[in-house]
């Protein structure tokens, strides 16, 4: 074999650590040019290496006498190496339609399917597929095409789990050109001239249009491309991965929240990657998820507390105060009681002197809660929750409630020991927050002492209850 390319590709293999000594490896063997050279090159490496070898070739149904001569020309190859193949045939347009997906997408799950399974039967290390460099450039271009990010440009990994690509580093035509000078024959696949396939347009119109018009480098700068978008995706993900695991929250109830002050505060390279883990993590897959989600969560969080949207796998997100939460599930999220609760701004001076104690009715000292802009910038009347730095809500970890005119503070949950009230319970309780500072619990008549009206007061926010005094 061409001295040069198989020094690179025993360089590639130990800087990718791909390989280890006494590794067992099963080799995706098609017949076709790039998986007998990576047959080759395996058994070119195996007695250094101490390499225990396999082939597997999948005969898909689909070209007739064609595949049956790709079969045995697959099983002689092998067997010249003596190295055992084991063949499986399977009908790849009945087993697509069955599972209702595209023929390429059923071929290749099938094949990896048939390499895992004689990997676990022959307790083999490795799986070996014959990727190379001219199909790392198609993949990058199809992945740009389509609208991946950074991850999707990182095109196809050198290792995935125990599956390895020792041929990323060399070209078509250098696995061409090294075959022909071993005298080694291979199949050609007519199907690879069609273009009926993306892949094959790419491969067949669109790169030669741009090696002849453009770029002749095109290919080999698409692939070291993906190498760079490789390392800086790896470094995203190790800074995202420490951010959520310091500032993502996890409740026994299955609920993922993040406060989203804090994500601004990264960012937001991070704080989209943070996002994107999170419902990653929530829905258990990655497949289905990307930018457009992301945008979704995005915008949530600029919204008003209370607001949700859906996402894929009965994913529900919501805002809740400074916190996004999301949850799995048709009832992921708890629904506010419905309550007409109202609120009116008015003068001090339409007030008794002494303001009553009411549990169906608070009042507010409106200047101290930052709401000398409702004064300025709307009339006295009636005001929509909407308007106001409120949230109607349920209680949230780090809720407290100010009990004296000094400021002393208690946290909600110990409020809620003292009225005796179960824990199972405190999680259904409306409440009236500005942030974590609770300003009314109605249905234990508690108000906070940061918002009494006093002698000082000028503008007062009056929010009234049904006469049941409770939501």
């Amino acid at each position: 074999m061409h001295k040069n390319t198989w020094k690179r590709i025993k360089t590639y293999c130990e800087e990718q650590t791909l390989l280890a000594k006494g590794d067992g490896v099963v080799i995706g063997l098609s017949g076709g040019a790039d998986s007998v050279f990576l047959l080759y090159a395996l058994a070119k490496m195996r007695q250094e290496w101490e390499l225990n070898l396999c082939a597997v070739h999948i005969n898909h149904g689909i070209r007739g006498e064609e595949a049956l001569r790709d079969e045995q020309a697959a099983k002689r190859q092998a067997e010249e190496l003596h190295i055992p193949c084991y063949c499986f045939t399977e009908d790849i347009p009945a087993l697509a339609k069955k599972r209702g997906v595209s023929e390429e997408e059923a071929g290749r799950a099938f094949r990896y399917e048939c390499f895992e399974r004689v990997r676990v039967q022959q307790q083999f290390q490795k799986i070996a597929v014959a990727h190379h460099e001219d199909d790392q450039a198609e993949t990058v271009m199809w992945q740009l095409l389509r609208g991946s990010g950074i991850r999707g440009a990182g095109g196809i990994r050198p290792k995935r789990d125990q599956i390895i690509r020792p041929l990323l580093c060399v070209t078509k035509q250098e696995i061409v050109t090294a075959l022909r000078e071993e005298g080694i024959s291979w199949v050609e696949d007519t199907t690879n001239q069609s273009c009926d396939y993306t892949r094959n347009k790419i491969r067949n119109e669109l790169f030669p249009w741009l090696e002849e018009q453009l770029q002749p480098m095109a290919k080999k700068h698409l692939a070291e491309f993906a190498g760079d978008c490789r390392l800086l995706w790896e470094y995203l993900e190790e800074q995202a991965a420490g951010v959520y695991d310091k500032a993502v929250m996890h409740t026994p109830d299955g609920k993922t929240g993040i406060s989203i002050k804090d994500l601004q505060k990264e960012h937001p390279a991070i704080r989209q990657r943070v996002l994107q883990q999170m419902l990653e993590q929530t829905a258990g897959v990655r497949k289905d998820l990307g930018r457009v989600h992301v945008e979704q969560l995005c915008s949530l969080m600029q919204g008003l507390s209370g607001h949700k949207s859906e996402f894929p796998y009965e994913i529900t997100a919501w805002k809740e105060g400074t916190v996004l939460w999301m949850k799995q599930g048709k009832d992921a999220v708890q629904t506010l009681p419905m309550c007409p609760i109202t609120f009116r701004c008015v003068p001090r001076a339409e007030l008794p002197q002494s303001v009553p104690k009411n549990n169906c009715t608070k009042w507010f000292d409106c200047d101290r809660m930052y709401a000398d802009a409702l004064v300025v910038n709307m009339r006295f009347g009636e005001i929509s929750l909407q308007q106001l730095p409120l949230q109607w809500r349920f209680p949230m970890e780090g809720d407290y409630m100010i009990l004296s005119a000094s400021g002393g503070r208690k946290k909600l949950s110990r409020i809620f020991i003292d009225e005796k009230i179960g824990i199972s319970q405190r999680s259904r309780i409306p409440v009236l927050a500005m942030e974590h500072h609770i300003i009314w619990v109605p249905q234990i008549g508690r108000s906070s002492a940061g918002y009494y009206v006093t002698e000082e007061t000028k503008h007062v926010l009056v929010g009234e209850l049904p006469l049941s005094g409770k939501p």
